[in-house]
């Protein structure tokens, strides 16, 4: 059985990084630079993120995660001030994140 914390390094916290990428990209129009500087990833992460190009287990958690609406959580973090990659580690530990079976 994998630990919670593997499995959200593994599939969840990339998972929700790329909701995150996206939201970044389409509604507030940033550059790959700019996404990568605000979440705190590499510019080549974000650019992978943008072009889809991660694992099928994470294509599956996206989904996962985009039907119980975990964007909206990803949005309100993006609006904060603070820290947003610990923002978004805070939703993928969260109860609700980790008991969704993919």
């Amino acid at each position: 059985m994998r630990m919670l914390c593997e499995k959200a390094a593994k599939a969840t916290l990339p998972a929700i990084r790329s909701i995150a990428v996206g939201i970044l990209s389409s509604e507030y129009s940033l550059k790959q630079s700019e996404i990568s500087k605000r979440l705190g990833i590499a510019q080549a992460a974000v650019s992978k993120y943008m072009n889809k190009d991660y694992s099928d287990r994470v294509g599956k958690t996206i989904t996962a995660l985009n039907s119980i609406g975990i964007d909206k959580s990803v949005k309100k973090a993006l609006t904060k001030n603070k820290d947003v990659s610990n923002e978004l580690m805070k939703i993928a530990v969260s109860k609700k994140v980790l008991e969704i079976k993919v």
